[in-house]
């Protein structure tokens, strides 16, 4: 069976330290991953906020913000400030 960490460091060739990935599965539901530890749905609800997540989801695209986004991504690195 594959886990998030593996298929991140060996099909995406994603080094990484931690990650915490939100996958909303419709009707408000989302499923979460976490590594190399799980994360408690207290500290999930403190750094993740589904419903600005589902505002910016359900915004109208911008043009300009989809031609920076490339057609197929091997590997894929977002910085954060």
């Amino acid at each position: 069976m594959q886990t998030v960490a593996r298929v991140l460091r060996e099909n995406c060739n994603i080094p990484f330290e931690s990650f915490f990935l939100a996958t909303h599965l419709g009707n408000g539901k989302f499923a979460y991953f976490s590594g190399p530890r799980p994360i408690s749905e207290d500290d999930i609800r403190a750094i993740f906020k589904r419903d600005k997540f589902l505002q910016f989801q359900n915004r109208p695209s911008s043009s300009k913000f989809e031609a920076l986004i490339p057609v197929h991504v091997d590997r894929l690195i977002l910085t954060l400030p």
